[in-house]
């Protein structure tokens, strides 16, 4: 049987944002980071603002996890 909790704990998934002239390469999602993050809805999200980037795991409440310098 496939075990899907090793899966994303294994997971890694890179993202470019460019804003004018900022460009910022992070990661979006990382499973041994990330598992615990986005429990216990299991969704994980990611706003980008002028000022940085922030993390909810429910849509509500956002915490800025890094600035784009």
């Amino acid at each position: 049987m496939f075990d899907l909790t090793k899966f994303w704990k294994n997971s890694m998934y890179l993202c470019t944002m460019k804003l004018d002239q900022k460009r910022r390469k992070f990661q979006a999602f990382h499973g041994n980071r990330d598992v615990q993050m986005c429990n216990p809805t299991k969704h994980c999200f990611w706003l980008v603002k002028e000022d940085g980037f922030y993390f909810s795991n429910d849509e509500i409440y956002w915490q800025k996890d890094f600035s784009w310098i």
